[in-house]
C-alpha cells in the first residue's frame, strides 16, 4: 500500500497548528506571578497576584531606587495579542495608589532595559521627596510618547512632555508657591535626552535645558523673580548662591548620578 506524501503532510499542518495552540493556550493561562521572568531583575517589586499572564495584576508594586522603593500601588496589565505574534511582546499597564495613577504600553524582554510607549501619569511631587534630596509640593503630570531606560548602562532615553502644575517648595517648615512649569523633552541622540524648560505661569520665569547623557547631567537654568517670592528667607538664600548676568540668576550645573 503507497501512502500519498501530499497527503502525510496535509494531514500534519492541524495537527502542528493544534499542538501550537495548545501550548499558546497554557502559556496564556500562566500565573500572573509569571511575568517576572519578563522583568529586569532587581528593579521591580510585584506582591499579591491575582488572574493569568494574559490579563492579571498585582495588589502591590513598586519600582526600586538607590533611595529606596517608590511605590505604584494596585497595578493592572493585559498582553497585546498581535504583539506577540511579531515576537515583539507588549503588555496594556494601569496603576493606581492613592491620587496616583500611570498607564501605557509596556514592551516585555529579558535584559535590564525597560521600555514604554504612551505613557501618561501624575503624581504629587512630594512623593519625591523620600528618594530625592529635594523639599517640593504640587502635581507633576507626564504624557510620553517613548521612555527607555537601562539600569546597567544608566542610558535613558524619552519624548514627551512634563509638567509641574501649583509648584512649591518649603524652608524650615514654611511653603513658598513658585507657579507652574513645563519640559518638552526629546533625545537628541541614542544615548542624550534634553529637557527644555519653560515657565506656565507663576513669579518665579524659569527658562533653560537640562540634559541627560549617560548617567551624566548638566543644567543651564536662568531664573528671574526670585526676590518676589521671599526676600527674607528662600530669596535671600539663592541669591547668595546664584551669580548674577544682566540681572536674572543662573544656574549650571554639572554632575553623574550615584
Amino acid at each position: 500500500m503507497v501512502v500519498d506524501k501530499s497527503l502525510g503532510k496535509v494531514l500534519r499542518l492541524p495537527v502542528i497548528a493544534g499542538f501550537l495552540a495548545f501550548i499558546l493556550l497554557i502559556f496564556l493561562n500562566l500565573p500572573a506571578s509569571s511575568i517576572l521572568i519578563f522583568l529586569p531583575k532587581n528593579t521591580f517589586s510585584l506582591e499579591w497576584f491575582h488572574g493569568t499572564l494574559w490579563q492579571g495584576g498585582a495588589m502591590r508594586s513598586s519600582i526600586f531606587t538607590p533611595k529606596g522603593p517608590l511605590n505604584l500601588g494596585h497595578i493592572e496589565w493585559k498582553l497585546v495579542p498581535l504583539s506577540w505574534l511579531k515576537l515583539s511582546p507588549k503588555v496594556k499597564l494601569r496603576a493606581e495608589w492613592g491620587e496616583q495613577s500611570f498607564s501605557g504600553i509596556g514592551k516585555l524582554g529579558f535584559g535590564d532595559r525597560i521600555e514604554f510607549l504612551d505613557l501618561s501619569g501624575i503624581v504629587d511631587a512630594s512623593t519625591l521627596n523620600s528618594i530625592f534630596p529635594l523639599s517640593i509640593g504640587g502635581i507633576i503630570h507626564w504624557e510620553l510618547d517613548h521612555l527607555s531606560f537601562s539600569s546597567k548602562s544608566s542610558v535613558l532615553n524619552t519624548s514627551g512632555r512634563l509638567d509641574w502644575r501649583m509648584a512649591k517648595t518649603f524652608v524650615e517648615g514654611k511653603s513658598f508657591s513658585l507657579g507652574s512649569y513645563s519640559a518638552d523633552l526629546s533625545t537628541v541622540e541614542f544615548n542624550s535626552t534634553r529637557a527644555e524648560i519653560r515657565t506656565i505661569q507663576g513669579p518665579v520665569l524659569v527658562n533653560g535645558l537640562v540634559s541627560i547623557d549617560k548617567g551624566n547631567y548638566s543644567v543651564d537654568l536662568s531664573l528671574d523673580g526670585l526676590q518676589k517670592v521671599d526676600t527674607n528667607s528662600v530669596a535671600f538664600r539663592f541669591l547668595q548662591l546664584l551669580p548674577l548676568v544682566d540681572g536674572i540668576h543662573q544656574v549650571k550645573l554639572e554632575g553623574n548620578f550615584p
